[in-house]
């Protein structure tokens, strides 16, 4: 289970499903990654799952008293750069029997460059074997998105080798929704274009963080700009924890808007801690009722 509000679909649980260990920052919506905070409680563990061996460190600095080299708790944590793959993990949607709304790698980046193409392939043909879940797939690395296309063959190949209920071969995966992260206008001019060129069940982007106002061209939201579609899904989120960054709340009522006139659902994850209430000092609030009503969005596509 996990407690990410938008795999909190009707009718299905809501699950992350993690297989991948380590990370690398590549754009402002990493700069105060949660993933490598828990990361690094994980990784000192005594029993952990060997994927988060290795991955994140703290800087080290001299002790000027004792001449010697410590860890400061107030020194930078950063990734080592180490990517881990659980092989083990890939057979955990078979274990699921209700079906999941599944978000498909929340502490790492499934399209990593240090992820191989072979370990997408292998993803994917569960994703396919498991027809009742709905994966829910969101990536920073754009330029790795298009290259899904070329792989319909070798998934299809790994397909028929593992245990499936879907009797005949779809491509794209009708369970398989492809996104990507768009925390301001330069990433969303940047990425978008990549989305929409890979072939998908539900194309969607997560404004998360929203660092800024974004505009979509219009093109882009609508069906039939580009392949059989635009976007089909657009989830919104302010930053939490002790260092996040402002959200205007009128970034998101301009972005809802843009939405609503080409008819796509939209899902407020959570505003931030300098928008609408959504904390009162360090407590947050899960009430929306204390949110103006144009944030009251909790939709999916349909």
């Amino acid at each position: 289970m996990t407690k990410i509000e938008w795999t909190h679909r009707p009718g299905t649980k809501g699950e992350s499903w993690n297989l991948i260990g380590g990370c690398t920052k590549v754009s402002p919506a990493c700069d105060n990654c949660y993933a490598l905070d828990m990361s690094w409680r994980i990784q000192n563990m005594e029993k952990r799952p060997d994927r988060y061996e290795d991955v994140c460190a703290k800087a080290v600095a001299p002790d000027v008293a004792g001449m010697e080299w410590v860890v400061r708790p107030s020194e930078t944590l950063h990734w080592t750069g180490h990517v881990n793959l659980d092989y083990d993990a890939l057979e955990a949607p078979y274990r699921w029997k209700a079906p999941r709304t599944v978000f498909v790698g929340s502490m790492a980046d499934w399209l990593h460059p240090r992820v191989p193409t072979g370990f997408v392939v292998e993803m994917l043909a569960v994703m396919a074997a498991c027809e009742r879940h709905t994966f829910l797939c969101l990536t920073k690395r754009h330029e790795r998105l298009p290259a899904i296309a070329e792989l319909e063959g070798h998934v299809r190949d790994r397909w028929q080798k593992v245990p499936s209920v879907m009797s005949d071969w779809q491509w794209p995966l009708p369970n398989v929704w492809q996104g990507t992260t768009i925390e301001n206008q330069e990433q969303a001019d940047l990425r978008i274009p990549y989305l929409l060129q890979t072939p998908a069940a539900v194309r969607w982007v997560s404004v998360e963080p929203m660092l800024g106002a974004i505009s979509i061209p219009p093109g882009y939201l609508k069906d039939g700009y580009y392949l059989k579609h635009g976007l089909d899904w657009v989830v919104i989120g302010g930053e939490s924890g002790p260092n996040a960054r402002r959200m205007e709340g009128q970034w998101a009522k301009d972005l809802i808007a843009q939405c609503d006139d080409a008819q796509v659902p939209v899902f407020v994850k959570q505003l931030s801690q300098h928008g609408f209430h959504y904390k009162l000092g360090r407590k947050i609030i899960k009430d929306l009722s204390q949110w103006q009503p144009e944030l009251r969005r909790r939709e999916w596509p349909k």
